[in-house]
């Protein structure tokens, strides 16, 4: 039913992984240690900073491991057998391992931990780089997360009622992300939920997506990337019941149990996991954030809901008051994702049957920022809409124009828009790109041969396609004579790969020859 076409495949190199240290495996000391030296540093603010301190500070300090130095002569076993849970046992030290030779001098390790970056991966990573903005966009990608994190929190706040089939990605964020690192403002991947999954993993994919759509179906499109499944196998596997249910419910314990270890092992990354919140949309109001009011006390109109000053419901109502990141921040956020997507080994697009997602600005943005660059994977949780199939079979515009997309945040719409507006072309030619990026994905290739300015360059400059046919399993009969423009117009393609899945009415693929 499925087959794939590969066309020029060019090895890859890839990235050599390297692993720096390792912990000591010296024997375990006996309690009662020698004077420490003035350079020695205090463990306590660490285990305070990976929110450990409440649950292991008694035990380390009755062991008498009182200072990082110390904990250096343990080693994972050694530290399960006083009674830590493994996970937290290698978090610990691999915190520990880095600052153990640092100077004591720098604020009792405060600004030390600011920089040090906890991944659950099993990579030891250093502390910040210059310049700041490359350190931003690093920390960033290291707040990814794996399969089998998404799975486990799918199925603990689906069994609390917080997840359900249409449960926005919006309410996922001002239910769940946002209250549950209120109290020490942070990103969700550093919760204490997900540390105790591990942490943040370094990604290997971003997933562009939309707030407005299903929850759980960027997370079907997550699964299906992983995977390599399509929607026929989630809604009717070949044993038991489907994964996938008609209303959209999902079977997460199901696929945790069964899928490969590779597949849960995959990472990702979610601008709602890795992104500080509270740094930058909690409590906001976009409307009043700017009156001589709100910006003379910030912090009592942020805690507030309703807005004290215009009396609206805010998006993400938060008790917190954190001051918000701006651009002229070092640590802001908001603007590095161009440089998360440069990072990434390929974009997914999740996409529901109405192509929902491409009505948001930040989605397009992600598209073309990673078109010549990185592989793009369309991945779709539910079958095209009619009115989709329509508009492609009638050479329609999927986006109308980019200047129409939707964003939560005006100041983050101008900021696209202008940069759209500079490039060659203008906004025009960026609708003809992202329109003829959707329709190859689509099997429509009618408008290669109609790109210019900077349309024409980025489509001649693609690396990989993958082509769906699936949608038109009932009328396709043969391929489009026109899809032998891919290698003369993408003339740096180096594979392809097109999905047939129950298209069992096509007999002639000629086009192809």
């Amino acid at each position: 039913d499925r087959f794939d076409i590969m066309v020029g495949i060019i090895s890859r190199c890839c990235k050599a992984a390297s692993s720096a240290g390792a912990a000591s495996q010296a024997p375990k000391p006996g309690r009662g240690h020698a004077s420490p030296s003035p350079s020695f540093k205090s463990l306590r603010p660490m285990l305070e900073s990976l929110l450990l301190e409440e649950e292991y500070g008694k035990l380390l300090e009755d062991e008498g491991i009182d200072f990082i130095q110390d904990l250096m002569h343990y080693d994972e076993a050694s530290l399960m057998a006083l009674g830590m849970k493994r996970g937290h046992a290698k978090r610990l030290l691999r915190a520990a391992l880095p600052m153990a030779s640092q100077p004591a001098s720098q604020d009792a390790l405060g600004p030390a931990l600011i920089g040090l970056e906890i991944c659950g991966d099993g990579s030891d990573h250093g502390t910040q780089a210059a310049p700041e903005e490359d350190s931003t966009i690093d920390h960033l990608v290291k707040n990814g997360f794996n399969v089998e994190q998404l799975l486990r929190f799918v199925s603990h706040y689906a069994g609390l009622g917080q997840i359900k089939s249409h449960t926005t990605t919006n309410d996922v964020v001002r239910n769940i992300v946002i209250p549950e690192t209120s109290d020490n403002p942070r990103c969700y991947m550093k919760s204490e939920f997900m540390l105790r999954l591990g942490g943040g993993k370094v990604a290997t994919r971003l997933v562009s997506h939309a707030w407005k759509s299903d929850f759980l179906s960027t997370v079907v499109n997550i699964i299906l990337d992983a995977t390599g499944w399509d929607l026929h196998q989630l809604k009717s596997p070949e044993s038991g019941p489907p994964y996938l249910k008609e209303d959209g419910a999902l079977d997460a314990e199901r696929f945790l149990s069964d899928l490969k270890a590779e597949e849960l092992e995959k990472t990702y990354w979610l601008c709602i996991f890795a992104v500080d919140e509270h740094h930058a949309i909690c409590g906001d109001c976009w409307s009043c954030n700017r009156k001589p009011e709100w910006l003379q006390d910030p912090a009592k109109y942020l805690k507030e809901t309703p807005c004290l000053l215009c009396n609206e419901e805010k998006y993400n109502p938060c008790p917190c008051g954190t001051r918000k990141w701006t651009s002229k921040d070092l640590h802001y956020e908001i603007d590095k994702f161009d440089g998360v997507v440069e990072k990434m080994e390929a974009l997914v697009v999740s996409l529901d049957g109405h192509l929902s997602s491409i009505k948001r600005v930040w989605v397009v943005a992600e598209m073309a920022k990673a078109a010549t660059r990185i592989p793009i994977y369309f991945r779709r949780s539910a079958d095209l809409s009619l009115e989709a199939s329509r508009l492609i079979l009638a050479k329609g515009d999927l986006l109308k124009t980019v200047a129409e997309c939707e964003a939560t945040s005006n100041d983050d719409r101008q900021r696209i828009l202008k940069e759209v507006k500079e490039l060659e072309g203008g906004i025009e030619a960026y609708d003809e790109f992202v329109n003829c990026l959707l329709d190859i994905q689509l099997g429509s290739f009618w408008r290669m041969q109609c790109m210019h300015g900077f349309a024409s360059r980025a489509i001649n400059q693609l690396k990989g396609l993958t082509v769906d046919f699936s949608w038109r399993k009932l009328d396709l009969l043969s391929l489009p004579e026109d899809i032998d423009q891919i290698p003369k117009v993408i003339t740096a393609l180096t594979n392809v790969s097109l999905n047939f899945n129950g298209c069992e009415r096509l007999s002639d693929i000629s086009a192809l020859a």
